[in-house]
């Protein structure tokens, strides 16, 4: 009877553990990746994004007006750029989401 018993517990041991560590590496990542959407204006040319947290960052996506455009831009700690470099020129009359590194950012 000990033995299935001890196999349960194992089981459960190890989800447990590796949900838990799933949840402490994200809020890690989440902690250290510090995005800020600065607007100006409706134009992308007036709409920057800056990465002011410690780890480079992949934009995956920007998301414009309900409008996917995918991308595969690399954003270094420290540095902004411009919206118009990643989607061209656009007007952006409604939410603006960006996906970087699995996370979501909404201005």
């Amino acid at each position: 009877m000990s033995g299935p018993l001890f196999y349960f517990y194992h089981q459960i041991s190890s989800t447990q553990k590796s949900t838990v560590n799933s949840v402490i590496n994200n809020e890690i990542l989440s902690s250290e990746m510090k995005i800020r959407i600065i607007k100006i204006g409706n134009f992308s040319n007036d709409i920057f994004l800056f990465n002011y947290g410690k780890i480079n960052v992949h934009i995956e996506s920007v998301i414009v007006d309900g409008k996917i455009i995918e991308t595969n831009q690399e954003l270094s700690a420290g540095t902004m750029i411009s919206l118009s470099s990643l989607v061209g020129n656009v007007t952006v009359t409604g939410p603006l989401i960006i996906n970087a590194n699995g996370q979501y950012f909404i201005e």
